[in-house]
């Protein structure tokens, strides 16, 4: 069965639902990411924005495209 995420536009938003969902803390995305953690607090709150290159490492963490973070689609996974 598919996961349905709830409708998000914001991608500060997201980016917490989808750690919450999957039963991550800040410090253990951050330290995947190799940030830190304060880092991507910032990316939740808005206050910064990911890269291009931490972007995709998030939609592998998450098993979502970077079209879907970036609310260009509504489809977590795209089939090209």
């Amino acid at each position: 069965m598919r996961k349905r995420y709830p409708k998000i536009e914001n991608l500060n938003q997201k980016l917490k639902m989808l750690r919450v969902y999957h039963n991550y803390t800040q410090s253990e995305i951050a330290k995947i990411l190799d940030v830190n953690r304060s880092t991507y607090a910032y990316y939740e709150t808005g206050r910064a924005e990911p890269s291009l290159g931490v972007l995709k490492m998030l939609s592998a963490i998450y098993h979502v495209s970077t079209d879907f973070l970036l609310d260009i689609s509504d489809e977590e996974n795209q089939k090209f």
